[in-house]
């Protein structure tokens, strides 16, 4: 159970969902540098107090320490054509504080049109050689199971497999070819509204999507 004296969260403002919606249509620093109160009051500071209620509920769940880290709201310009200057979502991470950007972290994402959680690894590293072999083994058929039974209850993939075909040297016709495939892993359970996040009970509606994602997430933190 969180502590007597854990922070309250009583939903993001309305004011969040018009902020991105204003941002999108006036993506440029002109604008935003007039309405940085706005970014202030609808941004950052409700993500933050997100963060220091979930985080002590969260890292219950998961039965380790967790870190929450919201993502700053000015793009990576460096390798985008996309120029424009600011993101319009917020997203916030929950990962073990091991420094490595692979490890698998929980996720929550809010934006004009969606507003979703989920848990895996963004992208494997050094892991990745050990994700094959443990998906290729009995530890991924009952992952596999696991995943099967989220996606008939509404989770998605967070993205394609990355390979086209599955690396040797395992067989192409794996029973577990589609996670084989893949160099990154991820399940997103989305609301039904993304006015969901101005809900009173939204903390406890992300730790019930959090708790079904588990066994993706404490299966991720398993490889080494």
């Amino acid at each position: 159970m969180a502590s007597n004296d854990a922070p309250v969260f009583e939903g993001f403002p309305d004011s969040t969902l018009k902020f991105l919606q204003d941002l999108r249509k006036n993506n440029d620093k002109a604008w935003f540098n007039e309405h940085r109160a706005d970014y202030e009051a609808a941004f950052k500071r409700p993500a933050q107090d997100f963060c220091a209620a979930m985080e002590e509920r969260l890292t219950e769940l998961a039965i380790m320490p967790l870190n929450s880290k919201v993502y700053r709201v000015n793009r990576d310009l460096r390798f985008s054509k996309d120029k424009t200057p600011y993101n319009t979502h917020v997203h916030i991470s929950f990962r073990p504080g091991t420094g490595v950007s692979s490890a698998p972290s929980f996720a929550f994402g809010l934006d004009p049109k969606m507003l979703t959680v989920g848990a895996g690894a963004f992208g494997f590293e050094k892991q990745l050689d050990s994700y094959r072999e443990n998906m290729s083994g009995d530890a991924g058929d009952a992952l596999s199971v696991e995943i099967g039974i989220l996606l008939k209850n509404g989770a998605r993939f967070g993205a394609e497999p990355e390979l086209k075909r599955v690396p040797k040297p395992y067989p192409s016709d794996h029973p577990r070819a589609n996670l084989l495939r893949r160099k990154s892993l991820t399940l997103w359970l989305d609301f039904d509204s993304p006015k969901a996040a101005s809900r009173t009970n939204i903390i406890e509606d992300c730790l019930k999507r959090f708790a079904a994602l588990l066994p993706v997430y404490t299966w991720l933190a398993g490889i080494r």
